[in-house]
């Protein structure tokens, strides 16, 4: 039923086309507000007279869940706004923050259910548990079963960090209403009243969704590193061309889905014609983008294949870094030639997360390393880091 319901209302799929991922955005909300509003409605129904406050708890999470799917349908929406003066990189952000305000939503909504909870803890009240009662928690697993496996799917399809996080948080319904069901089934079984611990438990569900849902939409925000395949992809495409010897300094920036900026420094023979070199460059920023949704710009860095020298103390340093723990590689290597001094010029890549005490190590080393081979070799040696997480 998911994928036909998909084939009506969304019949074309592209991460990186707009116009797609509005529309899979707002069947996503649209459908996440009738799914979570006729649970909601069903659990008041029958939890308010059995005077059940884990089914009530419920009830009112399934009501967040209608509230998150309007924020989600109202920030694909606004997400899909052109870019302006203010904003020339567009407003596919927004996604991220209605996902924010949602997670700040459930949190709120989860210490107040702790806090009830805990008061009917301390003073239980009877509760009447009926065949309706179970019939409306049967019900409501088998919907959100459906609605979590309808998110996931449609999660993939646009690459949504927004939908992949309401597909998780709808498997954490599933696991806290059949707690309550089952909680239900020991209480028959053993006389005991657990409908405040069983509430109390739904209520840490629901804090746990909505901090769980601050990190991973909050994540984008402070500038996260690219997904791994992504990297992978745009290193196989730049390094596509014979011409292209190398690449370094690769930084992606993402300006919400569908809206990512990367720059990087593309190695070329400095014998190629500038002409030329131009050439491949354009061709594979193009591609990028028709590919892979990226705007891509490439810097060209010129590199020297004929100087033997330089040649063999590349090879030479390579092969010394990639034996040094925290070390990516080098790059940009020449040789300044003086009277007395060859100053030897390259950059050094750490890994992300090397320790600070790495650099002057390395920089010992590798000093000590060009001295030994020739006294007249003088280290200049600049460090960047490893931006890209890989």
């Amino acid at each position: 039923m998911g994928a036909l319901w998909l084939r009506l209302f969304c019949p074309g799929f592209s991460a990186a086309d707009p116009a797609a991922r509005l529309r899979c955005g707002q069947l996503a909300g649209i459908t996440g507000i009738g799914v979570n509003g006729l649970l909601c409605a069903l659990k008041l129904l029958v939890g308010v007279p059995a005077g059940s406050i884990a089914v009530v708890a419920d009830g009112l999470n399934n009501l967040t869940d209608a509230a998150a799917s309007l924020v989600t349908f109202i920030g694909f929406k606004l997400a899909a706004a052109p870019s302006d003066r203010e904003h020339p990189y567009g407003h596919a952000r927004i996604e991220y923050l209605a996902g924010l305000f949602t997670a700040a939503m459930i949190l709120l909504l989860g210490g107040k259910l702790l806090f009830v909870a805990g008061e009917n803890i301390l003073r239980p009240q009877p509760v009447a548990v009926s065949p309706l009662l179970a019939g409306a928690l049967i019900f409501s697993l088998a919907a959100k079963l459906w609605l979590t496996f309808f998110y996931y799917r449609l999660a993939d399809l646009i690459a949504s960090d927004t939908l992949r996080a309401a597909g998780a948080d709808s498997r954490s319904d599933v696991a806290a209403t059949g707690q309550i069901l089952l909680g239900f089934l020991l209480g028959r079984l053993t006389g005991l009243n657990l409908d405040g611990w069983l509430g109390a438990v739904v209520a840490l569900f629901i804090m746990y969704s909505g901090l769980k849902l601050i990190r991973e939409t909050g994540s984008p925000l402070l500038g996260r590193a690219p997904a791994p395949a992504l990297v992978e992809a745009i290193r196989t495409l730049v390094l596509s061309p014979p011409e292209v010897l190398g690449l370094h300094d690769l930084v992606v920036h993402d300006y919400g889905p569908g809206r990512l900026l990367a720059s990087v420094h593309a190695e070329l023979d400095v014998k190629n014609e500038f002409l030329h070199c131009h050439e491949i460059i354009d061709a594979i920023e193009l591609e990028a983008g028709a590919r892979l949704g990226v705007c891509l710009v490439i810097h060209p860095d010129p590199v020297d294949t004929d100087d033997p020298l330089t040649r063999a103390l590349r090879a030479e340093l390579t092969d010394l870094t990639a034996r040094m723990p925290g070390v990516v590689g080098i790059h940009d290597l020449r040789l300044i030639r003086g009277a007395h001094l060859t100053k030897v010029v390259f950059d050094v890549v750490l890994a992300h997360g090397a320790a600070a005490s790495r650099r002057a190590d390395v920089q010992r080393e590798l000093t000590e390393a060009l001295r030994a081979k020739n006294p007249g070799y003088c280290a200049v040696i600049t460090f960047e880091t490893d931006l890209t997480g890989a």
